[in-house]
């Protein structure tokens, strides 16, 4: 994210990210599935919860900077419930953060990359159609 990675082989040869790179996408655990390793009021949190809230916190100012934005994978969306609550999720974030903000837009199939405000305005599908 903030292209600081170097390292120097002990022949002298120097290897750091380019200025261009791909984007990345970062893919938060299943809603059904939690984080043991963090606890809030003795039981562990939702890790899609723990995963966004870390790569959000840590990286979408910086992310925004560069002209890009804090990209997810949200594979197999079940429902346009499931679609409202990452958007809820996001605006959650964008006020908590000071995140821009931004109209949403709507996954259009069962497998969705979305980005949440400038963020969230860019959502495409990935996948080979709807479930249902």
């Amino acid at each position: 994210m903030r292209r600081v990675i170097r390292y120097v082989a002990p022949d002298g040869r120097e290897y750091r990210p380019a200025e261009e790179t791909a984007t990345l996408m970062v893919r938060p655990h299943g809603l059904h599935l939690s984080e043991p390793r963090m606890l809030v009021d003795g039981r562990p949190v939702a890790g899609a919860l723990f995963d966004f809230g870390l790569f959000v916190f840590h990286n979408a100012r910086e992310l925004l900077r560069r002209g890009s934005g804090p990209y997810l994978y949200l594979p197999k969306l079940e429902s346009y419930h499931e679609a409202r609550f990452w958007n809820q999720v996001c605006k959650a974030a964008e006020g908590r953060l000071d995140l821009p903000r931004a109209p949403s837009a709507s996954p259009s199939s069962s497998s969705t990359s979305w980005q949440p405000s400038r963020w969230r305005r860019s959502c495409m599908s990935c996948g080979s159609g709807s479930r249902r």
